[in-house]
């Protein structure tokens, strides 16, 4: 329990029904290059925090979340959807500003170290390999069209890997930050929760018909 307070402090958005984490206070405080954090535990530690919140924001146990990250949070966020053994704690995963590469301790290079190379791969991990791993959960990528730590040619890429259910949202921001289109941006995210929960509908019922068909 002392690691999940030290991890995140409560969100003020959403009905006051969400969590922080930052996640580079969480690389610094729980990863090391001797002991690297990794995607189990990634997600092992967001479930956790999941767990906690649910009293909190007064709902059943077993009501998934949605998992929101910006920069190094949106790799963590496609990261923890794409673990299947932790995967029944997630309604949704909203991805903003997703980079090409991620780091999994502190003072790595994130998009600037090489992790082809065998000796820096288990201190990262690419959005491309992981990124069609979250599907059935559903996928909203959010983008800046001025963002230089992660490209509109790198967005486009991986949206294209992901698969479906997933939703593009470019908006027209001045950069990284989404300086410029604030209120976009903001209604964007209130939107990706409208989108993730029709497409869920949708998948119920696709699941519904396809048992039935195969009852009769």
């Amino acid at each position: 329990m002392k690691k999940i307070e030290k991890l995140w402090d409560y969100g003020r958005g959403f009905a006051q029904k969400s969590a922080g984490v930052d996640s580079k206070v969480y690389l610094r405080e729980f990863s090391s290059l001797k002991d690297p954090l990794t995607i189990g535990q990634l997600a092992s530690d967001y479930t956790d925090i999941a767990n906690a919140l649910r009293p909190y924001a007064r709902v059943d146990s077993a009501t998934p979340a949605y998992v929101y990250g910006w920069s190094l949070g949106a790799g963590f966020a496609i990261a923890v959807g794409s673990d299947t053994a932790t995967r029944a704690n997630w309604a949704g995963i909203i991805s903003i500003g997703l980079p090409r590469q991620n780091q999994l301790v502190s003072g790595v290079g994130g998009n600037h170290a090489s992790l082809n190379i065998e000796t820096n791969a288990r201190y990262g991990f690419r959005s491309q390999d992981l990124i069609a791993l979250v599907s059935p959960v559903p996928l909203v990528m959010i983008q800046s069209t001025s963002d230089t730590a992660s490209p509109l040619k790198v967005g486009r890429f991986l949206f294209d890997t992901a698969k479906n259910p997933k939703q593009y949202v470019l908006i027209g921001a001045d950069n990284h930050r989404f300086s410029g289109a604030r209120e976009e941006y903001y209604a964007a995210l209130g939107d990706a929760v409208k989108w993730m929960r029709e497409a869920e509908k949708d998948s119920s019922s696709v699941r519904a018909a396809a048992k039935t068909k195969a009852q009769n």
